[in-house]
């Protein structure tokens, strides 16, 4: 009891400290009309039959959730430790414990994880700058992002293998350039080089032009001012432009893009997107909410864009047409063209079972974080259903409990009433003796006055014993003599 007390503590406390509290203004804002347009983007009638929605800014977690909007991000107290630990590898914002949100989301990884709508439930300018708008009206902002995969396509089965190293490798691009290859395509990132400003703010760098600026954590007390600045100068003309920072706390990003500006919230272990490179230099200025660490390590990459059309044909050949779905299961059709692993964007739980082709399959978890499916090369029907993991035996505890509570309620009942019956008869038994006994007995008449009442007058004469003896039922009158 101690320990689970301890570990409750330090959770919370935990949470606390990378998370902190919001307020309700974000739950449910513009309701109706988020729902309204995703719903009509995400089924049948939409891009796809099943694809995921991103919302933004995502203050609250489980965004999606309140919204009914099929997405990633998970709530913060429910989400599997592995499955968080391992999406943190790959630039999302994370608490290190049990929450992810979809801060940090790139043109790859909304590619691979089905993230086809990037949608604001509010004005903000967190959504990257790198998608077309599709969808606008007074409330409700739209990105699409054409590019996203089935929520199952066919990768190398030696992703399954593939354990990206948290703790002594900070660069998530070359992890994610990693993971990739490991499903079978190659790097969709390349690193650019990052020009540091050390006159802005209180943190520094030794380094000068380097994809990776190191920053010692010196920070000026008097102004207790966590700000950096870097500059890109060059890259691919077209490419994505990305930074990532190891940085505890969270703060505002503001990216100037020649004439342009804007400015964005950002949170902890979050990529930064800064845009498009179009040959003019970007400038990125980063002012932390508090002291982002002892050590902050800086990594600047673009995307490599014929390594990511490389993975995006890979990948789209052999992708699952979904078929239905609902909230526990998922159904469609796919044609394999090698032996392989069908890949699911879905976190792994014990509660998931698989058919293919009508039996049962197997589910091989990823890293116990993701799920997959070996598949032989042909075509080939699955489908996916969840139960919570223990739901049958939690069922089967409950049915037996509510019959022994029904036992415990019925057999006194029973028991009562019985008895109460037993009670009244025996009552009515004691209370009138005298009528039961009354009934049962033949009242005894004196033989003398029978013949005194029918007129029959014995012989005086006759001796004792042969005298008349009258029956007493004999109404005649007659005697009756007898001889010995």
């Amino acid at each position: 009891m101690v320990e689970m007390f301890a570990a409750a503590l330090v959770s919370i406390g935990l949470v606390c400290y990378h998370e902190g509290f919001t307020s309700y203004a974000p739950y449910g804002r513009n309701w109706k009309e988020v729902s309204a347009y995703t719903a009509e983007v995400e089924g049948t009638e939409g891009h796809m039959n099943f694809e995921r929605s991103e919302l933004f800014p995502n203050n609250v977690c489980d965004l999606q959730s309140l919204y009914n909007v099929k997405g990633l991000s998970i709530f913060s107290s429910t989400a599997r430790e592995n499955f968080v630990r391992y999406m943190r590898n790959y630039g999302f914002h994370n608490n290190n414990i049990n929450g992810l949100r979809n801060a940090g989301l790139t043109r790859v990884t909304a590619t691979l994880l089905n993230v086809r709508n990037l949608v604001e439930t509010t004005a903000t300018q967190a959504v990257p700058n790198l998608f077309e708008k599709e969808y606008s009206d007074a409330v409700v902002t739209s990105w699409g992002n054409p590019d996203a995969l089935s929520v199952g396509f066919m990768t190398n089965p030696a992703v399954i293998e593939y354990a990206p190293d948290y703790d002594n490798n900070l660069d998530v691009f070359d992890k994610t350039n990693q993971w990739v290859t490991s499903m079978g395509a190659g790097r969709v990132y390349k690193p650019v080089k990052l020009i540091p400003d050390n006159t802005i703010g209180g943190l520094t760098s030794s380094d000068t032009n380097s994809s990776v600026v190191v920053y010692g954590g010196v920070v000026n007390s008097s102004k207790n001012d966590y700000t950096i600045k870097l500059t890109v100068e060059e890259a691919d003309i077209g490419s994505d432009v990305y930074v990532y920072a190891n940085a505890r706390k969270g703060g505002y990003a503001t990216v100037k893009n020649g004439d342009s500006s804007i400015r964005f919230e950002i949170r902890s272990y979050q990529i930064i997107c800064l845009g498009i490179f179009d040959g003019t230099p970007i400038e990125l200025t980063v002012k932390y909410s508090d002291s982002p660490g002892s050590s902050l390590f800086v990594y600047g990459y673009q995307l490599d864009q014929q390594g990511y059309a490389e993975m995006l044909e890979k990948f789209s050949d052999e992708q699952l047409e979904v078929t239905s779905y609902d909230t526990t299961s998922l159904s469609g059709h796919i044609d394999v063209i090698e032996d392989g692993l069908l890949f699911l964007s879905v976190p792994y739980s014990e509660g998931w079972s698989a058919e293919v082709d009508g039996k049962p399959a197997e589910i091989v978890p990823i890293q116990d974080a993701l799920m997959g499916i070996r598949l032989d090369k042909g075509s080939h029907d699955v489908s996916l259903s969840y139960t919570p993991a223990g739901f049958r035996e939690g069922a089967m505890i409950s049915a037996g409990s509510a019959v022994f509570i029904l036992l415990l309620i019925v057999v006194p009942a029973i028991y009562r009433h019985n008895r109460k019956k037993k009670d009244a008869i025996r009552n009515k038994v004691t209370a009138a003796p005298e009528a039961v006994l009354t009934a049962d007995v033949i009242e005894e008449v004196p033989v003398s006055e029978v013949i005194e009442n029918n007129g029959i007058k014995p012989d005086a004469s006759a001796p004792e014993d042969e005298r008349v003896k009258s029956d007493p039922g004999d109404k005649t009158g007659d005697p009756e003599v007898t001889d010995e």
